[in-house]
C-alpha cells in the first residue's frame, strides 16, 4: 500500500476514533456526575412524566436531581451510505433532551438532570421542566373510570412463557461443556461431563416450563383518554428513533403489534381501554377488540422458539464434530470405561515398576523430573545432552562434576569482555560499529593461555592487528571475525573436557521411570549438536540433568519396556488421557444434539405453515372488524 493509500484510509477513520474518543470521555464524565450527591428527589409529576421513557430506554429507579453545567454540543459524523451517528452532549455527559427541552439549549446550560444507563435526562433547565412540558405537550391527562382484578384468561396469557432465552443460554453452555472433556483436564473431566448433563437438565426444564411470572391476578384499569405517540431519539444513537404509546399524557400503552399494523387504532382518537397495571399490556378497547378473545380465537404459533432450539442444536453439533475424531473412534474410547484401562496417577515411581499400566491406559502424573541425558555428535564428539522429550522421574541423583577446564578459558569463550557499542543513528546493520574492551581481553588471552589454551599466537596476532587503544572503530565483519576465533578456540578443550565425561554421566543414570513423548519419535533425530557458548551449554545441560522440576505428563500410554532398574513408557501426549471420558460426551451429545435437532426441526417444518396460516386469518379478522368506540358501556 502506497503513502496515499494509508493517508486516505487514516483520513476516513479518523472521524470513527474522534467519536470513539468523545464517547469514552462521556463515559468518564458521567462517572464522575454520579458520583455526586442528589440535590433533591423527583416530584410526583415529574416521576410520571418521566414514565414513557423508562422501558425504551431503560431508565432506573435513581430519583435522585443532580446538576449539570455547561454547553451543549451535538457530537455527528457521517458513514458510508449516509448513514450518520450523532448524540448530544451537556457537561460532558450524554443527554436526553425529553419533549421540547432542545429549544431552551444555550450557550452555557445549568441543568437539573436524573442518571439513565449511561446517560442523563434533563428534568429542568432554564424555561423547561419535565413535568409541564409533557402535560403541554400530550395535551389532556387520561381519566380513570374503573378497576377490576384480571380474569384467568388475562392471568394465563400473561404468565404463558416467551422467548426461552435462559434455556437456550444453559443448552449453548452445556454444548460447550461437552468439548470441555477433550482438554485433558484428568478427572476434572468427569465434574464437566455432570455440569454439562446438569445444564442440558435445565435448560429442557426451562424450556418445558408452562407458567411464569407472578400467580396472583393483576389489576386492570379501565382509563378513557386521547391515543398519543411520543417519539424521541435514543441518547445513545441519535439516528435510533423511539416510539411510546400513550393514552393521555401519563398512561403508557404496550399495544399488540397485529391492532396497530391494522390501521383502526391512530393517535388522535379517543379511546376507552383495558390496561393490565403490572406490565401496562392494553388487553381490551371494548367488545369487539378483545385480547385474550384474539388469543383464543388465533393461538400463537411458537415459531420463534423451535428455530432458537434448532440453531443451538445445530451449534451443539458442529462443536462435537469438530472436537472429535468421528463416531467409529469415540465408542471405541468410550468403550475403555468398560474394560480394565486405568488413569493412574500415582506419586511413587516404585508404585509404577511394581504395577505398570498397560498400552492404552491413560495416564496424568505430577512429578518433579530431570531431562535424560542423551548422546549427540559435535566435532566428531559423543557429548551428553538433555532430551526433555524424555522425563526421568526417580532413580539415582544424577551427580555432574566440574568441567575440567579452567575457569580463563570458560570467561573467553563466553565473549562478554568485547563490548560493541551502537547507537540508533548508526542504521539497523552498521558497517563500522565502536568497541572497547581490547585491554581487558588481552588479559583474558594471556591468562587463559597460560593455562594451556591452543593457538594463542594467531589470536594474539589477531588482536593486535586492531587498535592498541582500549577503544576501537572496527569494521562489523572484522569484530565478527574476532568473536568467531575467541569462541571457536575456548570451545575446544571444552568440548574435549564434555566428551571425556560422557560415558560416566550415561552411565550413572540408572533406576526410577522414564516418560518418553512417542510424538518425539516421529520427528527425524538429529544427529549433529550446534554449540554456540560451550560453557555455558554445559551449564545449561547440568542443571537440567540435575535440577528436578515439577511436570505434569498425561496423555495415553503407547508401550512400555524395562531393564528391570528403570522403566520406559511411551506416552502419546496427543491423545489426552481421558480419552475415554471425551469419548463418552461425544457420544452423548451427538445423541442429545441430533435427537433436539430431528426434534426441533419436526416441530419447526409443522409450526411454519401454522403461522403463515394463522397470521392471514388474523389480519383479514382484524381488517373486517369495526373501529374501536371512544366508550363502551361497563
Amino acid at each position: 500500500m502506497n503513502v496515499a493509500g494509508v493517508l486516505l484510509t487514516l483520513l476516513a477513520a479518523l472521524p470513527a476514533v474522534v467519536d470513539h474518543l468523545a464517547r469514552w470521555e462521556a463515559r468518564r464524565a458521567f462517572k464522575v456526575l454520579a458520583e455526586q450527591a442528589p440535590v433533591r428527589v423527583l416530584s410526583k409529576d415529574e416521576d410520571a412524566a418521566l414514565e414513557p421513557f423508562r422501558t425504551a430506554l431503560d431508565v432506573g429507579r435513581d430519583n435522585g436531581v443532580r446538576l449539570l453545567d455547561g454547553p451543549c454540543i451535538e457530537h455527528r459524523w457521517w458513514m458510508r451510505r449516509g448513514v450518520r451517528s450523532a448524540w448530544r452532549s451537556l457537561g460532558g455527559v450524554k443527554v436526553l433532551l425529553p419533549f421540547n427541552a432542545l429549544e431552551h439549549v444555550g450557550a452555557d446550560n445549568r441543568a437539573e438532570v436524573v442518571l439513565g444507563r449511561r446517560f442523563a435526562v434533563i428534568v429542568r433547565m432554564g424555561g423547561f421542566d419535565l413535568a409541564t412540558a409533557g402535560t403541554r405537550t400530550l395535551r389532556t391527562a387520561a381519566t380513570q373510570i374503573s378497576e377490576r382484578s384480571e380474569t384467568e384468561e388475562e392471568q394465563a396469557q400473561r404468565r404463558r412463557p416467551g422467548t426461552p432465552w435462559w434455556a437456550i443460554g444453559l443448552a449453548l453452555a452445556a454444548g460447550i461443556c461437552g468439548v470441555l472433556p477433550r482438554l485433558d483436564l484428568g478427572r476434572w473431566s468427569w465434574i464437566a461431563l455432570a455440569f454439562g448433563l446438569v445444564l442440558g437438565v435445565a435448560a429442557f426444564v426451562l424450556y418445558r416450563r408452562r407458567h411464569v411470572g407472578t400467580p396472583v391476578r393483576q389489576p386492570v384499569v379501565r382509563v378513557r383518554g386521547r391515543l398519543s405517540v411520543l417519539q424521541f431519539a435514543d441518547p445513545h444513537e441519535g439516528a435510533t428513533r423511539h416510539n411510546a404509546m400513550l393514552l393521555g399524557n401519563g398512561q403508557r400503552l404496550v399495544i399488540d403489534p397485529a391492532w396497530l399494523e391494522s390501521g383502526a387504532i391512530t393517535p388522535g382518537r379517543w379511546l376507552d381501554a383495558e390496561v393490565r397495571a403490572h406490565d401496562r399490556r392494553l388487553l381490551s378497547l371494548g367488545p369487539d377488540w378483545s385480547l385474550p378473545a384474539d388469543v383464543q380465537r388465533f393461538p400463537s404459533v411458537p415459531v420463534t422458539r423451535h428455530l432458537l432450539m434448532f440453531l443451538v442444536a445445530a451449534v451443539s453439533l458442529l462443536l462435537v464434530f469438530l472436537s472429535g475424531d468421528g463416531l467409529r473412534i469415540e465408542a471405541a474410547r468410550a468403550a475403555q470405561l468398560l474394560g480394565p484401562a486405568q488413569l493412574p496417577t500415582d506419586t511413587l515411581p516404585g508404585t509404577l515398576q511394581d504395577h505398570p499400566p498397560a498400552p492404552g491406559d491413560g495416564l496424568r502424573l505430577t512429578v518433579d523430573a530431570t531431562c535424560e541425558l542423551v548422546t549427540r555428535e559435535h566435532a566428531g564428539h559423543a557429548l551428553a545432552v538433555p532430551d526433555c522429550s524424555r522425563l526421568r522421574w526417580g532413580g539415582a541423583p544424577l551427580e555432574v562434576p566440574p568441567l575440567a577446564v579452567a575457569e580463563s578459558i570458560l570467561r573467553l569463550g563466553a565473549g562478554d569482555t568485547l563490548r560493541v557499542h551502537w547507537e540508533p543513528a548508526d542504521g539497523l546493520f552498521p558497517a563500522y560499529q565502536r568497541v572497547s574492551g581490547l585491554h581487558a581481553l588481552r588479559r583474558e588471552l594471556d591468562a587463559a593461555c597460560a593455562e594451556g589454551l591452543r593457538g594463542c599466537d594467531d589470536l594474539r596476532a589477531q588482536l593486535a592487528a586492531v587498535s592498541p587503544d582500549d577503544s576501537a572503530v572496527l569494521a562489523r565483519w572484522t569484530i565478527t571475525a574476532i568473536k568467531v576465533a575467541l569462541n571457536e578456540a575456548a570451545r575446544a578443550p571444552v568440548v574435549a573436557a564434555w566428551a571425556a565425561s560422557t560415558p560416566a554421566l550415561l552411565a550413572a543414570q540408572q533406576g526410577g521411570v522414564v516418560l518418553v513423548d512417542a510424538g518425539s519419535r516421529l520427528e527425524p533425530d538429529s544427529t549433529g549438536l550446534a554449540l554456540g557458548d560451550a560453557g555455558a551449554a554445559w551449564k545449561t545441560m547440568r542443571n537440567a540433568a540435575t535440577q528436578a522440576k515439577r511436570i505434569t505428563c498425561s496423555g495415553t500410554l503407547q508401550s512400555h519396556s524395562t531393564d528391570g532398574r528403570t522403566l520406559w513408557l511411551d506416552v502419546d501426549r496427543t491423545r489426552p488421557a481421558n480419552a475415554a471420558i471425551g469419548g463418552l460426551a461425544y457420544c452423548l451429545w451427538l445423541i442429545g444434539a441430533s435427537l433436539l435437532a430431528l426434534v426441533q426441526g419436526i416441530l419447526l417444518i409443522r409450526a411454519v405453515p401454522r403461522a403463515l396460516s394463522r397470521l392471514g386469518a388474523f389480519a383479514e379478522a382484524l381488517r373486517e372488524r369495526p373501529p374501536p368506540r371512544a366508550s363502551w358501556p361497563a
